[in-house]
């Protein structure tokens, strides 16, 4: 809680209210993300970063 409320003080957010209502939690990660941060992939909404870490992990797996 206490990070939400330095984000609220000091970050672009007027209240803790407001910064909660413009972030989730990335059921990967689990780490705080913009809304407009998410997508779906293989059925579950991810965060972008997950997404990319996820498709390099292929890749690489692609070039074994």
């Amino acid at each position: 809680m206490a990070l939400f409320m330095y984000s609220a003080v000091h970050g672009k957010h007027a209240s803790t209210q407001a910064y909660l209502g413009s972030v989730k939690v990335c059921p990967v990660c689990c780490g705080p993300q913009p809304k407009e941060s998410f997508k779906f992939f293989h059925g579950v909404e991810q965060c972008f970063e997950c997404i990319d870490n996820i498709l390099a992990e292929q890749e690489e797996h692609v070039k074994l």
